[in-house]
């Protein structure tokens, strides 16, 4: 049986990759929509299988989701210009 997730988790591909953001789960086939900073600090989205991902391992320095929260203010500003 896949592994649970909820909103919020920190989480990464089985193979490797940056940590992600649960950002939302599928409520029908429990697909996860995720978010990470790729190249060049943009944001990333995706949707994975939970079969694909495990938990991450989370450092104390800036968490994911404040450096996800930096970014939607940022994107948001730029929009309203």
């Amino acid at each position: 049986m896949p592994e649970q997730f909820k909103m919020g988790d920190i989480v990464q591909l089985k193979s490797g990759g940056p940590p992600m953001t649960v950002r939302s789960i599928e409520a029908i086939n429990g697909e996860c929509l995720c978010e990470w900073f790729g190249g060049g600090h943009a944001l990333k989205t995706h949707r994975f299988l939970s079969e694909t991902l495990k938990r991450a391992e989370v450092s104390e320095e800036l968490s994911l989701a404040d450096r996800i929260a930096e970014a939607r203010k940022r994107v948001a500003r730029a929009e309203g210009q």
